[in-house]
């Protein structure tokens, strides 16, 4: 649905490395299914243990691209998005379309945080993503944002992608805890976060046993 995640990439420097370590910690199948990325590079799907796809991942398409996650969010119109992201100081990095999937663009927030955001094709506003499934093992399910001004990046993602302020944890001296709704549905948690190394999203991954 409109201003949910709906796909999970990692973009890593070994694919099979990254494959392998997953597979033991999450139980994940991961399967080069004969799709490219835009530079040419295999692109790998990611299955849970129950064999419902969780996202993808891939080798990092240049040196300076960095190993992490990113999170990409629906939207209706793509070119209206980017253009208000950008409006708002952020900023548009690249775009590519994927035939019989849609179209989707890397940008940044104005802290720098990176994210995608997609136009599936064929457009269903209503169409639901499980890759996101809190509580099933192998699926993500949280979403948790470190930035250096907590509060401007609640405003700049309520704003744009209608999520809606859900409460606040306080945390001491580490400030407050935002926790955001999408759908109605708690989904995240957005923070203030000085000691990170840079703005970012996080994900978690549901695991039946955290001790194992």
């Amino acid at each position: 649905m409109t201003g949910n995640f709906i796909w999970y990439e990692l973009m890593t420097t070994d694919v099979a490395a990254a494959a392998d370590f997953y597979g033991k910690v999450l139980g994940w199948n991961v399967k080069n299914e004969g799709g490219n990325d835009a530079q040419g590079n295999a692109y790998h799907h990611i299955y849970s243990r129950a064999g419902e796809g969780v996202g993808g991942m891939m080798k990092r398409p240049m040196e300076q691209a960095p190993v992490a996650w990113n999170g990409y969010i629906h939207v209706e119109d793509l070119d209206a998005a980017c253009t208000a992201i950008e409006g708002d100081g952020g900023k548009k990095w690249m775009e590519h379309e994927v035939p019989n999937a849609g179209r989707f663009a890397i940008v940044n927030d104005p802290q720098q945080a990176s994210f995608y955001v997609m136009q599936p094709s064929p457009a269903d506003p209503n169409a639901k993503s499980r890759d996101y499934e809190p509580g099933t093992p192998g699926h993500v399910g949280w979403h948790e944002y470190h930035g250096k001004d907590g509060e401007a990046a609640l405003a700049f993602y309520t704003k744009h992608f209608g999520w809606t302020h859900d409460d606040d944890f306080d945390m001491g001296p580490m400030g407050k805890y935002h926790l955001f709704a999408i759908d109605g549905e708690r989904a995240g948690g957005i923070m203030s976060d000085s000691n990170f190394p840079h703005p970012a999203w996080l994900f978690y991954f549901s695991v039946e046993d955290i001790g194992a």
